[in-house]
């Protein structure tokens, strides 16, 4: 009998179309999700840019969500956000803007993007791009 798997491990082997995961184990799995903020989405856009990325892999999979300064406190986040939107623009990918916006893993959750596929989400907070795009 296989040992019991917690819930990540279970999501985990699921996405990899695995029967088992252990921890410590590498593996290849779907992302069904990739979602980052306003103050980190301008560094993981341009590190698309400078790998030479001109689309996602899937921008139905890629969420930008405004959260951490929503609305802009001064003129510098104002400026970071129109950056950040002529980005998603050009990447094609959905934004949650003002307005539209709440606490980045509430919104995912509430409105409910990620449960129609079981796969792990992946937050950006650093320039880990690979599953990002596509060659």
């Amino acid at each position: 009998m296989a040992r019991p798997m917690t819930l990540t491990e279970k999501i985990m082997a699921h996405s990899a179309g695995l029967a088992e995961v252990v921890p410590g184990q590498m593996i290849t799995a779907k992302i069904g999700l990739v979602y980052t903020m306003d103050t980190l989405g301008k560094i993981v856009f341009n590190h698309l840019k400078s790998a030479g990325a001109t689309k996602v892999f899937d921008p139905e999979k890629v969420v930008v969500v405004f959260d951490h300064f929503a609305p802009a406190p001064d003129v510098n986040y104002a400026n970071l956000h129109n950056e950040v939107r002529g980005l998603a623009k050009q990447y094609n990918v959905r934004i949650f803007d003002i307005g539209n916006q709440g606490i980045m893993h509430h919104v995912v959750a509430e409105r409910a993007i990620w449960f129609l596929e079981l796969s792990p989400l992946l937050l950006i907070h650093m320039p880990s791009l690979a599953a990002l795009w596509e060659p």
